[in-house]
């Protein structure tokens, strides 16, 4: 199958599971990959057809956050195109893997962390790694990049700051491209969420509370909830995983955008997603605050 033709095969929402396993599979036999892949440290990805739809917050899905008595999304609307096949990280990344990867493990939730007593009796290494900086992510990208025989997706500029503990919490990064391990933008974060529906949360509308999970204080092995229609877990977890974006503050979006990101930083602000934003289209926090993250990778498509 060439990319003309594949081209064709771009899902738009809604979809179900169905659809959505049959176009993974499509795109995956069309590039000459394989639907899943495992690398190195062990970290499962799965192909993410590209797609279009409508980015934000519908009509139906603000009328039903202010029938729970939630806020409603204040966000700008868009409809969005996403061109390329990417493979995502089927969960976020853990803390074994982290520290297999990077040396250290920063997460509060852990043996060696400041809130190690709310998990005192649980083996942590399958937690979602935490208490990283969105500029860690950016290092541990191409780190991951370097150890797979990549060439790095991002680039760090003149200046970078580290805390004392190797965090970086100010530098300048740049985008160099490629097939290389990256973030997530903010809108394909939403397109791999939401995996074809349309309704609050990937499951329905109204947030699942298990008896194990309510009020439980710490986070849970990655994995422990039923994964979407694209076959992604850890979408609503204890709390919201790093993209790319910086935070944009435009009230209006005009047109149509293909694969959109935004690159201006203002007060060094970045989008996390999931948990609390995860019907949100954006979510503000200081790129040198903690957060978790997956892994992500471009897809080459060759005619």
């Amino acid at each position: 199958m060439t990319s003309e033709n594949l081209e064709f095969a771009r899902l738009k929402i809604p979809f179900d599971h169905g659809v959505a396993f049959s176009a993974q599979e499509e795109w995956a036999q069309g590039c000459h990959v394989p639907l899943h892949a495992t690398n190195s440290l062990g970290i499962e990805f799965i192909l993410i057809p590209p797609g279009e739809f409508l980015c934000g917050g519908s009509d139906e899905i603000n009328q039903e956050l202010e029938r729970q008595g939630l806020s409603k999304i204040e966000e700008p609307r868009f409809d969005c195109i996403l061109t390329k096949p990417m493979y995502v990280g089927i969960h976020r990344v853990t803390q074994e893997q982290y520290w297999k990867l990077m040396g250290v493990n920063p997460s509060h939730y852990a043996e060696s962390g400041c809130l190690a007593s709310h998990i005192e009796g649980f083996d942590t290494r399958s937690f979602p790694v935490e208490g990283v900086s969105w500029y860690d992510c950016i290092e541990a990208c191409n780190n991951m990049s370097e150890r797979e025989g990549l060439p790095a997706y991002y680039r760090f500029g003149e200046y970078l700051f580290r805390e004392s503990n190797g965090s970086i919490y100010e530098a300048d990064a740049e985008i160099i491209g490629g097939p290389g391990y990256r973030l997530l933008t903010s809108a394909e974060w939403e397109w791999v969420a939401r995996a074809g529906t349309t309704t609050v949360y990937f499951y329905g509308n109204e947030r699942r509370r298990p008896d194990w999970k309510i009020n439980i204080g710490r986070p849970w092995p990655v994995g422990s909830e039923l994964p979407n229609n694209f076959g992604v877990y850890d979408l609503d977890m204890f709390s919201n995983e790093w993209v790319f974006d910086a935070y944009s503050y435009d009230e209006e979006v005009q047109g149509r955008l293909i694969d959109p990101v935004d690159l201006i930083n203002i007060d060094n602000e970045r989008v996390a997603r999931g948990y609390d934003s995860f019907h949100r289209s954006m979510a503000i926090a200081g790129a040198a605050e903690s957060r978790n993250f997956r892994f992500c990778r471009t897809i080459e498509v060759h005619g």
